[in-house]
């Protein structure tokens, strides 16, 4: 059967099935109403938070660093062209660390990465980065709570009691839960009054569990590389089913044609889990292990229009590793 017939199936079933809970429980009420019985709400209970944070808990997450955020170039930039028109407009930057895949880049400060990036975009240079830490937000997975439970309750009841709470949505995973239950996922501001959400030992009457999401591979979908979000990417727009420079969604690959890698040009997607440069695969990690993808660290140098010429050099990098392995 095509995929296609076979999502239409599924969703039909789904269809079906919500169609008959909403008839049960409509027969449900009326039974009720006739024997003049009003069905009864959710009872609410109360909402438990402790005095403090178990230092236990908070150290599931990582800890909030105020650091410049480094820029990665993507690979093939001749970065030592741009070097002297960069130092030219007074932005300070350290010496670039050159890998397989991407030059990192680290600024003195925030606003030396800004104006950089800016001037990144105006010459149209392919490279990532990452948020401002000082906006980071953190994200609190919530066990033991029932199906039944409306989330703008939830929500409200949160912020009742002084938890800033920017986004709570539930969560839609493969475990088999018996008791009914749902995960939800709560997003508040990294800072001392988003961490009092940690306090909360029971909820609406619930006894929950905390603990931060699972740490997954992370795939941009506008340059199809791994290790940031397309938020903050300014790469090459690439498709995951066929490599080309365009969007995934305006593919026109047929089916029976062979897909095509957009990272290692090999016949599968470039979302492939298998593939070498695909994060936690056996290849990645090979080549990890090999100091194959690690980029050549350098000392901590500050760019300077006097050291310039000698301290970054468009070398050929796998050339280099070659000898010295």
């Amino acid at each position: 059967m095509p995929k296609k017939d076979k999502k239409k199936e599924r969703k039909d079933k789904k269809n079906v099935k919500k169609t008959n809970d909403a008839a049960a429980a409509a027969a449900i009420t009326a039974a009720l109403l006739q024997c003049n019985i009003s069905p009864q709400p959710m009872p609410k209970g109360d909402t438990i938070l402790s005095d403090e944070i178990e230092p236990n808990l908070l150290s599931k997450w990582p800890k909030l660093r105020l650091k410049v955020p480094p820029i990665f170039l993507h690979q093939p930039v001749d970065f030592e062209h741009y070097v002297k028109k960069i130092l030219n407009k007074g932005i300070k930057f350290y010496q670039p660390n050159r890998g397989k895949v991407y030059t990192r880049i680290m600024c003195e400060t925030f606003n030396d990465h800004k104006r950089l990036t800016q001037y990144f975009d105006k010459e149209q240079i392919p490279y990532h980065t990452f948020g401002n830490p000082t906006k980071r937000k953190m994200k609190v997975v919530i066990r033991g709570l029932p199906e039944a439970l409306d989330l703008d309750e939830i929500k409200e009841t949160l912020k009742s009691n002084s938890i800033p709470i920017i986004r709570l949505h539930k969560m839609k995973t493969g475990e088999v839960r018996r008791d009914n239950s749902m995960l939800v996922l709560a997003v508040v501001p990294h800072d001392e009054k988003g961490k009092h959400i940690l306090r909360v030992k029971q909820l609406l009457g619930h006894k929950v569990v905390l603990e931060p999401p699972r740490d997954k591979p992370k795939q941009c979908y506008r340059c199809q590389k791994w290790g940031h979000s397309q938020r903050y990417c300014h790469g090459q727009v690439k498709c995951v089913k066929c490599g080309e420079n365009h969007l995934t969604q305006r593919c026109q690959k047929k089916p029976e044609e062979r897909p095509k890698c957009a990272n290692c040009k090999e016949t599968h997607t470039a979302s492939f889990r298998d593939c070498v440069y695909t994060r936690g695969s056996y290849d990645y990690s090979l080549m990890q292990f090999l100091g194959l993808l690690k980029p050549c660290f350098k000392p901590r140098v500050l760019v300077t229009d006097d050291n310039y010429t000698t301290l970054y050099r468009n070398v050929d990098y796998d050339k280099k590793k070659t000898k010295t392995l």
